[in-house]
């Protein structure tokens, strides 16, 4: 059995600061701004730069190595998460689902996700939120 998964991404901004975390991106200066919100950044936060996959790959093997584990994983969910400036991902919710285990599922994989790029704006790096909004199907 294989599952067909269609995502599609929208991007929002949400600057803010979170705790202090290390990842393995280039030296930039951090932004320390807590008050405003910004609805778009110059560059939005790219996954795994350097290696072949996508985000969306990602998801979607992901989603593949946990299915055998369900039976008939059929639904719709809507995530948001953030992209730290740190480039972690944090602040995971489900927005709308019509299925609890494939919500369970991407949250989970969203939590897990390797680093980020993160986002930029003005020339530093800013927290993103990401809203994705993913069909599970059975094909």
């Amino acid at each position: 059995m294989k599952i067909k998964v269609l995502i599609i991404v929208a991007f929002a901004c949400n600057i803010s600061i979170f705790g202090q975390m290390t990842c393995h991106i280039p030296q930039i200066s951090y932004s320390n701004d807590t008050t405003y919100l910004y609805l778009d950044v110059d560059e939005m936060p790219v996954f795994n730069k350097q290696a072949s996959k996508t985000a969306m790959t990602y998801i979607i093997d992901k989603i593949s190595e946990a299915y055998p584990k369900y039976d008939n994983l059929t639904g719709r969910v809507t995530v948001s998460f953030v992209v730290n400036q740190y480039g972690y991902t944090q602040d995971v919710k489900i927005l709308t689902h019509s299925c609890d285990e494939c919500s369970h599922i991407l949250k989970s994989i969203i939590q897990s996700m390797p680093c980020w790029l993160p986002g930029k704006k003005a020339g530093k790096f800013v927290n993103t939120e990401i809203i994705l909004f993913i069909k599970f199907m059975l094909v």
